[in-house]
């Protein structure tokens, strides 16, 4: 008997003529698995569609890009124009797809195309036979334990659309008559045990039921059954804190044994529970690093943070995705900027394929009360409850994890070379008509996939070999690790070792690290993680109960700034080796888009270059130990020599590149510097180096400026910067797409920049250039908003950046009294005017932190008293505004940054400045005023 397909499963019907006829001999084959005595009688037609309208998906996405570009080769031919309201040409082609010699011609001319849908095909029967045949071999075991009701048959058998693996492998729902439901998965079922066991452990000890968070399942070897979970979202009040307590519990335990790949699709939300469908990857091996150096334990550090199993958000630009995947759930639309192959125009004279942008949102993930999804962060303090108790019981011991592993001797875990996104966008590239119909093209675009270096020699050649097999097989490369084993294999194939250490030796090593880290570093890293959350422009709600939150509350001046050393010291790492100790941070970015977390790796002044300039200077005076001081002036000097390559992209940035090196400790005169120096003359020379102040030359020249203006002798490069520069950067047609208060990146920071080293070498007529310029900007710019500069008060690029060289420059002119009456004296109040009941920005660069040090910049040059008090007010009123309307250091969304222009070792270095200006110390280095080391 022939089985014909039933209904029209494709997306662009009018190419049916070409896949049904490619199709018939593995319809003939479903058909007749159809018909296998475990389904029911009445139920063989709907199984056959089912199975038939899933195979059909798989042929036409190999095929589909091929017949379009025929189509359109003919349309051509036959003068007849691509319109998408027409199916002229389209009909046409369709009726010329009945030829067999047309098809035939059409695989000939694309053999790549031919081999790959017998492959498909051939793997796609297999894997329905596989189900059909361990359904019947365990049909008793299922009836015995109270899978299935003891008369049931199969009704329904949908395929997922899940990966395919090992031979066209995949994951089937099936059915039963009596409407129950079951997961057929085609690979070994032990570690979804070994979770379930170890949850059962942490319920005992935590006191809160995790039972229904891993589904149960039915291990039969190669094959198993697991329980259908069907996603409950709605929830009450009180049902949703149990669930984000439960999720806080799981995340940390998951965690702890180095789970990962727990995005949204892995999690279902089932009443109070989360649910983790898929735990494979619940164990990892490693072949990285040992604890032995700073950068090396950092390392470490991060990947036995929470937010590896994928639970947590995380950004990581230039990853895989430009989209929260996090299995905690995103309760908003998120757009990517990354393309996917789409069909435009389908079933008319039009018909294309095109690449667009795509939004992205959460589904079975959130949970719901009534129709309103729940939004995590509601629930922060709840899931760190959670997160905690469980921490702490395994830190204590009480949760015996290694006694678990104990009872699975055998425990085969799913390792990911890489992330499978990319393994699909090979094999979507791979659909195109100019590699299907290449062999040697196809294998040259396959070829590209290289295995990673961090392997050694045999394991690149092992994932190369057995990457390039499952890719030619049109299937997801599947590779397994035992959880004792340092080997890396297939389903079939025990491979070479590779790895380190096991995933059993990975869970030990994170639990002894966990036990030797305080859990305000959790607490921190939660909070990094959840920011991730919140909105583009939305102020978070964490500020209430962030790690930082209580330093705003430490009274007077300079008793912050105390408190935020204190907080950074207990969020560091440490490491020792004979040069002494070192400290050590695994923090975030402060913009939006840096990552939420790194290892060490933000070395510019801009992030954690700045943490130890203020660790010393709270150290100066007596608010941190200096022994701690010291410890992370070696290790970032250790972590700058590891990652100098980073700060070597933009040598000039004393912010974010070498030149940030001028902030430290170390004399501006020492060898070190002159390689450095070489290196920016040599781009300034060439064109080729950034100009601004926070980017490029005009930063090291404001530096070296101040140095020379100390009388200190410059010599060499130093001295052809100060001398050469200043006229050309004032010349220079730049920034021109800059508002003229930008100080950071536009004219008024050059302009500083110019004027200051023109004072320093004695060139008045510069000088008075650029004072004149900074006079006419004032008197004639409009100001919008009521001479509020667009708004912003902050020193990159608002009224006290411009107050800051406004009063420098003109001092320095002898033009202080040509600006216009009240002009200085309106900057001042504007800067320091707090109206809204916005959310207060505390960072150095866009905030409260960068007025406070352009006030006590501005002492030295206009009236010394009147700006300390006004700092002195400003600062205790822009806390207290915090503590009542929130905070943010520096971007939206941001809470708990550690590092320095957009971060709380800005903002707490800022409260020691302020402290010691009070004090009477006016000779600092005070980093917006970027004059020099001291």
């Amino acid at each position: 008997m022939t089985a014909t397909v039933s209904a029209n499963p494709f997306a662009n019907q009018l190419f049916s003529p070409f896949y049904r006829p490619v199709m018939q001999s593995a319809t003939d084959a479903l058909n007749a698995l159809a018909a296998s005595p475990v389904i029911a009688d009445d139920s063989r037609g709907g199984v056959r569609e089912q199975l038939e309208s899933a195979l059909a998906r798989k042929v036409e996405m190999e095929s589909f890009r091929v017949l379009i570009s025929d189509f359109h080769e003919h349309r051509q031919r036959w003068g007849l124009p691509s319109d998408a309201e027409s199916t002229t040409a389209l009909d046409r082609y369709s009726a010329l797809l009945t030829s067999e010699s047309v098809r035939a011609d059409i695989l000939t001319r694309h053999p790549v195309l031919a081999k790959n849908l017998e492959v498909v095909q051939r793997n796609f029967v297999r894997s329905v036979e596989e189900l059909i045949d361990h359904y019947a071999a365990d049909l008793a075991v299922l009836r015995d334990e109270g899978w299935i009701r003891g008369d049931d048959l199969i009704s329904t058998i949908v395929a997922t659309g899940s990966d395919s693996h090992n031979g066209g492998r995949q994951v089937f729902i099936v059915t039963q008559e009596s409407g129950v439901k079951i997961v057929y998965k085609p690979r070994p079922l032990a570690i979804d045990r070994f979770v379930r066991t170890l949850f059962e452990r942490v319920s005992e000890v935590v006191g809160v039921s995790l039972d229904r968070c891993v589904p149960r399942v039915l291990d039969r070897g190669e094959h198993g059954w697991q329980e259908f979970i069907q996603a409950d979202r709605s929830v009450t009040t009180e049902e949703a804190e149990r669930y984000f307590y439960r999720f806080g519990v799981t995340t940390m335990v998951l965690g702890a044994i180095g789970t990962s790949d727990m995005h949204h699709e892995n999690v279902v939300a089932c009443g109070e529970y989360p649910c983790f469908v898929d735990v494979e990857t619940a164990l990892r091996p490693d072949n990285g690093v040992l604890d032995d150096s700073l950068a090396h334990l950092l390392v470490n550090r991060m990947k036995q943070a929470p937010t590896t199993t994928m639970l947590l958000p995380i950004q990581i630009p230039n990853g895989p995705f430009d989209v929260i995947l996090a299995g905690i759930g995103v309760p908003r639309e998120q757009v990517s900027e990354r393309k996917s192959f789409q069909m435009s125009d389908r079933d008319t004279d039009a018909v294309s394929v095109f690449r667009k942008t795509f939004t992205y949102n959460h589904s079975d993930n959130l949970v719901r009360i009534g129709t309103a999804v729940v939004d995590p962060l509601d629930h922060f303090e709840t899931i760190r409850s959670g997160y905690l108790a469980c921490f702490e019981a395994i830190r204590s011991g009480r949760i015996d994890i290694d006694g678990v592993f104990d009872l699975f001797p055998e425990l085969p875990v799913r390792y990911l070379v890489r992330a499978t996104t990319v393994y699909a966008q090979f094999i979507d590239a791979a659909t195109h008509p100019d590699y299907l119909s290449s062999p040697d093209e196809y294998g040259r675009l396959l070829g590209l996939l290289k295995a990673p270096s961090s392997y050694n020699d045999a394991g690149q050649e092992f994932i190369t070999s057995t990457e390039s097999a499952d890719m030619h097989n049109r299937d997801v490369p599947y590779f397994s690790v035992d959880a004792g084993s340092r080997r890396l294999g297939t389903r079939s194939v025990v491979g070479p070792e590779v790895f380190d250490r096991s995933p059993r030796s990975i869970t030990r090593d994170s639990i002894t690290a966990l036990r030797e880290t305080s859990g305000l570093v959790h607490e921190f890293v939660l909070e990094e993680s959840l920011n991730e959350l919140v909105g583009e422009g939305v102020a978070s709600p964490l500020w209430k109960s962030g790690v930082f939150a209580s330093t705003l509350r430490a009274g007077p001046t300079p008793q912050a700034g105390e408190a935020v050393a204190e907080i950074v010291s207990e969020l560091a790492h440490r490491h020792e080796d004979p040069d002494g100790p070192q400290v050590g941070w695994v923090y975030g970015g402060g913009g939006p888009s840096s990552p939420t977390l790194a290892p060490g790796t933000l070395v510019a002044f801009h992030d954690g270059g700045g943490i130890p300039v203020f660790l010393d200077r709270a150290a100066g005076a007596g608010l941190a130990a200096s022994s701690f001081a010291e410890a992370a002036a070696r290790g970032h000097q250790r972590l700058a020599e590891e990652y100098r390559n980073v700060l070597r992209d933009s040598p000039e940035s004393v912010f974010s590149g070498e030149a940030g090196a001028l902030f430290g400790a170390v004399p501006l005169m020492d060898n070190m510097f002159d390689e450095l120096l070489t290196t920016i003359w040599d781009r300034f020379e060439a064109g080729t180096a950034e100009t601004d102040v926070a980017g490029g030359v005009a930063g090291v020249l404001l530096m070296l400026s101040a140095q020379h203006t100390d009388r200190r002798v410059l010599r060499g490069r130093a001295a052809d910067l100060v001398a050469e520069a200043p006229r050309r950067l004032w010349a220079a047609e730049g920034h021109s797409d800059r508002a003229w208060f930008d100080l950071a990146h536009g004219r008024l920071g050059t302009a500083w920049a110019a004027a200051r080293a023109a004072d320093s070498t004695g060139d008045d007529r510069l000088l008075g250039e650029v004072a004149d310029w900074i006079i006419a900007a004032l008197d004639t710019d409009s100001h919008s908003e009521g001479g509020e500069f667009k708004g912003s008060k902050a020193w990159c690029a608002g009224s006290a950046g411009v107050a800051l060289v406004a009063g420098e420059v003109l001092t320095r002119a002898g033009r202080i009294d040509a600006l216009p009456t009240g002009r200085m004296s309106g900057l001042l109040d504007h800067m320091t005017t707090i109206k809204t009941t916005n959310p207060a920005d505390l960072s150095v660069c866009h905030g409260g932190s960068g007025v406070i040090q352009s006030l006590l910049a501005l002492q030295p040059w206009l009236l010394e008293d009147e700006l300390l008090a006004r700092a002195v007010d400003y600062r205790d009123r822009l806390y207290s505004h915090a503590v009542a309307h929130g905070y943010s250091t520096g971007t939206a969304g941001k809470t708990s940054t550690l590092g320095y222009m957009l971060g709380w070792a800005g903002i707490g270095d800022t409260d020691v400045l302020l402290g010691r200006a009070a004090a009477g110390d006016n000779d600092q280095l005070i980093p917006v005023a970027l004059n020099g080391v001291r």
